[in-house]
């Protein structure tokens, strides 16, 4: 039987490898966010974050739709703020941008 500190453990191991796998993510927004200055594109693309979430709890099922859906959400809502920080930022240097905070 496993233990609860051995579950602990590879729950840990998970979490620092989402962990990586987000900040990697961020990484990539940056250059979302600087592709959208530079075309005047809205930071706000609900029509592929829909599709995305639809591919996802597709691919992984009915039991975890719901936890995929609340789980990719919060992310958008993340990377979106990130990008709204970042293209503000850059429309205050004399770049514009099409964002509407």
């Amino acid at each position: 039987m496993t233990s609860l500190e051995e579950i602990r453990t590879e729950t840990d191991k998970i979490d620092d490898e989402i962990a990586k796998l987000f900040e990697r993510r961020l990484q990539l927004v940056e250059s979302v966010a600087k592709v959208k200055v530079e075309t005047n594109t809205s930071v706000l693309k609900p029509t592929r974050e829909r599709e995305i979430i639809s591919r996802l709890t597709k691919r992984h099922g009915e039991m975890s739709a719901d936890y995929l859906k609340l789980l990719f959400t919060t992310i958008f809502d993340v990377s979106r703020s990130h990008q709204i920080v970042l293209t503000n930022r850059s429309s205050k240097n004399g770049i514009m941008c099409s964002v509407k905070a």
